[in-house]
């Protein structure tokens, strides 16, 4: 149906939703490739995050801690522009535009991957919101390595989003794993 009311949104998962690789393995990896982060407890998040996603998601944080959020912003850019090669699942994206073109509703992009690694697609897919895992800052203004606010994974995503939503409502959501369950149960339909 229409977004006659304009009260209604669209939520996506990214990673295994729009496309098929994982966007904060992809990136941190880039990163410690390129000597901007330390990658010896590379292992160490794999392990978390095999045994527990949602922690993992909030572990991954710690290896951007001392960047500044523009440091972080210059490399997210550079690496979208340049690496990313993302495999879209077009179908997918086919009911993402079809729902904001044609039918008006606004595209909110919902995963555990950091938020901060997911602004461009704001500009490159023209989606309204970005809610993911985001940092926290310390007192000079740099990456501490916890989260700041609601860990947005798991039953995360949905608490955040409930705090975001204010009188909209989710009419539509799409998601893929364990992680996205308690989000896709505020949807009107929801399909994975």
């Amino acid at each position: 149906p229409q977004n006659d009311d304009g009260r209604g949104v669209a939520v996506y998962d990214a990673d295994g939703t729009l496309w098929v690789d994982d966007v904060a393995d992809d990136f941190t990896q880039w990163m410690i490739a390129e000597g901007h982060i330390p990658g010896e407890n590379w292992p160490t998040y794999m392990r978390i995050y095999r045994d527990d996603p949602p922690m993992g998601c909030e572990y991954l944080l710690r290896f951007y801690i001392g960047l500044t959020p523009g440091d972080l912003a210059e490399h997210v850019e550079i690496w979208w522009r340049e690496h990313a090669k993302r495999h879209w699942v077009w179908e997918v994206m086919e009911s993402l535009y079809h729902l904001r073109d044609d039918k008006g509703y606004p595209i909110w992009i919902c995963s555990g991957t950091p938020t901060d690694f997911l602004l461009p697609l704001l500009r490159i897919i023209g989606a309204a919101e970005i809610v993911g895992m985001d940092f926290e800052l310390d007192r000079q203004g740099r990456i501490s390595g916890w989260p700041h606010g609601i860990p947005c994974a798991g039953q995360g995503k949905a608490d955040k989003l409930q705090t975001l939503l204010g009188k909209r409502r989710i009419s539509f959501c799409a998601g893929n794993g364990s992680l996205d369950g308690p989000m896709m149960a505020l949807a009107e339909q929801a399909w994975s």
